[in-house]
Order: structure tokens, then sequence, then C-alpha cells
């Protein structure tokens, strides 16, 4: 099964729904071009099927059928945590170091390649950082070779659902989303505005049965929607160490 799996995910670019369909229906394999795939093909991967493939992604909605990675795939056992926000001001950038500092402490950090919030996640962390592509795994197009091999190089990990080299796109990155919130414990939230991509990603993390945490507002401000979210039921946190700590 490992074999066929991975046949698809190439054949289709892992596009989700695709493998799906191919599996559903049992379209019939190639054999001979399976088995190039299989003996041929370089990188570390790891299918649904197997041992080591990360239990919390099993539970979510559509679970990849393969992950591709480099690195450490070890930082997955850990507790992780997925931090986000909208605001990316100079205003804003103190509490955004300093919670990233603080979440990195108690906690391994999961984050994106092609979102300017998350850039800046991945730009401060300095402990080794879970990286989720939108785009193949052994593409460059986002993230040159020299940010990527420090990046591994620093302890981390690098995974995708994509093989080879395949394109990101507004779509991959909203898929890749559902990675992120299934690996981790939940959303933390260090600002937030009304936005249209950010509540699909609140959306997402809810229907996956996930927390969404909110640094509460610093000082007033109106642009800051996280105090507004902890009314409607996100969870509010103030001390990072002493409320995350446990989680």
């Amino acid at each position: 099964m490992k074999k066929i799996l991975l046949y698809f995910s190439i054949k289709y670019d892992g596009e989700w729904a695709k493998i799906y369909e191919a599996l559903n229906k049992k379209e019939q394999v190639n054999e001979k071009l399976m088995e190039e795939y299989y003996t041929e093909y370089k990188g570390k991967y790891v299918s649904i099927v197997e041992n080591n493939y990360p239990d919390l992604l099993k539970e979510i909605t559509r679970p990849p059928f393969v992950l591709f990675y480099k690195g450490d795939e070890n930082l997955l056992s850990k507790k992780i945590v997925w931090p986000f926000g909208t605001l990316l001001e100079k205003e804003y950038i103190p509490s955004i170091n300093e919670s990233i500092s603080n979440l990195e402490k108690i906690h391994s950090i999961i984050t994106g390649f092609s979102n300017a919030f998350e850039n800046k996640v991945l730009a401060e962390s300095v402990e080794p950082i879970i990286v989720v592509k939108d785009s193949g795994i052994f593409s460059k197009l986002i993230i040159g070779e020299e940010v990527e091999n420090q990046l591994l190089k620093s302890g981390g990990l690098i995974i995708s659902e994509y093989p080879g080299e395949v394109l990101p796109t507004q779509v991959n990155w909203l898929d890749s989303n559902r990675v992120k919130v299934g690996l981790s414990s939940g959303l933390f939230l260090i600002n937030s505005t009304k936005d249209k991509e950010l509540f699909k990603t609140i959306s997402l993390s809810l229907h996956e049965n996930k927390e969404v945490y909110c640094l509460r507002n610093p000082f007033i401000d109106e642009e800051n929607h996280n105090d507004t979210l902890i009314e409607k039921g996100a969870i509010g946190v103030q001390d990072i160490h002493a409320e995350m700590e446990g989680i």
C-alpha cells in the first residue's frame, strides 16, 4: 500500500482530492512506473499506513496520504503550537518578538513559508522549528536553498504533502494550514484583525477541535481584535509561560 500511495501522490502532485478519487475508484496502477517511483525517489517520506506517521494528523478531516520531509522528524513528537497574526506594523513588532521567544521556550513552533506573518515567525525563531511548505518538498521558489539549509542545520524540520517541485498556490497554502492545525495543540494568535483568511484559519482550527489561544491585547488598540475573539470564546493568554506550559 505504501508504494501505491507514493505512486498516486507523485502522479497527482499531492492533491488530496485527486488521490482520494483514484483510490476510491480503484484506478489502474502503472506497475512499472510505480516501481520506478518507489526505487528512485531519493527523499524522505512517510505514508499514512506506516507506524511512524503522526497520530495527530490521522485525526484531521483530510490527512495527507504521504508526507514528504527533510530534517529532524523527532520534532513531531514534541508539543507544537502554531503562532499566527495579521498585524506586522512596527508598533506590533516588540509584542510579536516577545511572544515567539516565550512560546518556543515551552513548545516547538510550526509555521509556513508563504505568508508575511509566518515569515516573521520564521525569521525570529532561534529554536528548531517545523515548517510546512505549500509547494513541493524540493521547490526553491519561495525560499532559497541557503535559508532552507540553515533551517535544517539548526535542527529544524521541513514537511510537505507535495512532492518534487510542485508550485505554490493560494489553495495549497490554505490546504497546508490543516497540516499545521493537525500537528499542533492549537492556534496561537499574537494579534488579529477582521481578515478573511484569518477567519478561515480560525474556522479550520475549530472544525478540527483545536483550541484558539489569543494573547490579550497588551494595550488599548482598536486594530487588534484579540480581546473580541476572547469574548467570543477564544482562550485568553496573559502570561505565556504560566498559562501555556501545560498545554
